[in-house]
């Protein structure tokens, strides 16, 4: 009797410790979910544009790291400055963060940058002479030395254009789109050939060194 009395504490004392080991987090007043870290807006500049070539550069030497890790706003301002522009009126204003998978880039904009009132359609009625804009989309590496970020959504001011105005008012907006319509809706990116791969999320983006 001694003996399956002790067997019989053994097992309950097992079975507490198993309930106390799955909620242990409510125990200790944890919440047993990580608390979604928030976007984080930053201004784009020719100092973070500055800071993604020198970590492209630390991914090119033969010792250097596999992957280098940016903000979105210093990833942008590179895209924005190859582009080749030197971060006029929209960088007055311009902001970038990066939401889930997607890099979102928002500024304060002269429509004549974007071909005028007259090319956003029905909207143009709505609008002022400089109005919010905020573009959406998701980076890739299409080829050695070629990227694209993936235009998914426009919004002016509160308004969400439609996905078939995207191509046109990125072509007025000076940023050539593929002739054979491919690849609509995309804004191209210039990168090394030693970029193999990119991913954005947990608010940062991360380029990979090409290992082949």
């Amino acid at each position: 009797m001694g003996c399956i009395f002790r067997l019989g504490c053994l097992a309950l004392l097992a079975i507490l410790a198993l309930v106390g080991w799955i909620n242990r987090d409510r125990i200790l007043g944890r919440d047993a979910d990580p608390v979604a870290v928030a976007p984080t807006w930053e201004r784009l500049s020719p100092a973070g544009a500055q800071r993604t070539r020198a970590a492209l550069g630390r991914l090119q030497t033969r010792d250097g790291p596999v992957f280098v890790t940016l903000t979105g706003a210093e990833v942008a301002s590179y895209v924005y400055l190859e582009l080749g522009r030197a971060l006029p009126s929209l960088a007055d204003s311009a902001e970038a963060a990066v939401f889930e998978d997607r890099l979102v880039v928002r500024g304060t904009v002269p429509l004549r940058e974007l071909g005028g009132a007259g090319a956003l359609g029905p909207f143009a009625s709505m609008l002022g002479d400089r109005e919010p804009i905020e573009i959406s989309g998701r980076l890739r590496v299409t080829s050695p030395g070629r990227g694209e970020l993936s235009v998914s959504e426009i919004k002016v001011r509160d308004f969400k254009l439609p996905a078939g105005l995207v191509p046109r008012l990125l072509k007025q907006a000076g940023i050539d789109q593929p002739a054979d319509g491919t690849a609509q809706g995309v804004i191209p990116v210039r990168l090394p050939a030693h970029v193999g791969d990119v991913r954005v999320a947990d608010g940062r983006v991360t380029l990979y060194k090409n290992v082949q």
